[in-house]
């Protein structure tokens, strides 16, 4: 119960940080600023309503969304699509077989971190930023200040729960031991399509 009141509190009071950010002549929305997510003295925003993002960035969400719900991007669909090509053209079936219940397993069942992290790098901004685009290279950049994070734990967590708005049964008490898991699957799959995989996320979330 007290939890719950702190909580709320805490909402209401959060509500007095927001700022206006003019996107044009004529449209104002309102920001607010991602709490802990300051690097090297940058503080990072997202919009109080992402339905309030431009059009031209959308665009992007959308797609980037999708391929957080999916668990892979276009790149690994496109290994599993060549691996069973292989394999019908080879006869396997056992082999087709397998990499179907993979591909099954990662779409229904997978959060990958570098989806996360392309998704954060458009939900979070820094006040340099041109709201109305996405721009890659930039992004990127972002991307590798986000992995210094020391609490990746709390920063995904905040990501899917108020920033993506995902929760209930979807997501596990844990998340960094939840995203552990599936960094672990993830590579275990890249060994079977012969694929050589960066270690690096999965010791950052187990460090």
């Amino acid at each position: 119960m007290l939890r719950k009141l702190c909580l709320y509190i805490i909402e209401k009071l959060y509500r007095y940080t927001y700022e206006p950010v003019q996107l044009d002549r004529i449209n104002s929305k309102l920001i607010k600023p991602v709490p802990g997510l300051v690097i090297e003295g940058v503080q990072y925003y997202e919009f109080a309503n992402v339905a309030d993002m431009p059009e031209g960035r959308r665009a992007h969400y959308n797609y980037l969304r999708d391929e957080l719900a999916m668990g892979a991007d276009r790149e690994l669909i496109n290994r599993f699509i060549d691996q069973l090509k292989k394999a019908n053209n080879e006869g396997d079936t056992s082999r087709i077989g397998s990499l179907l219940w993979m591909l099954e397993d990662i779409v229904n069942n997978l959060t990958t971190t570098e989806a996360l992290f392309n998704i954060a790098s458009l939900l979070y901004f820094d006040e340099q930023e041109d709201l109305a685009v996405y721009d890659v290279d930039y992004n990127k950049l972002k991307i590798e200040r986000f992995k210094t994070l020391p609490d990746k734990g709390f920063f995904f967590d905040y990501l899917l729960r108020q920033s993506l708005k995902i929760s209930g049964e979807a997501l596990p008490a844990d998340i960094k031991e939840f995203l552990a898991a599936n960094a672990r699957k993830l590579q275990a799959f890249n060994r079977i399509l012969g694929t050589k995989t960066e270690s690096k996320p999965l010791s950052d979330l187990t460090r």
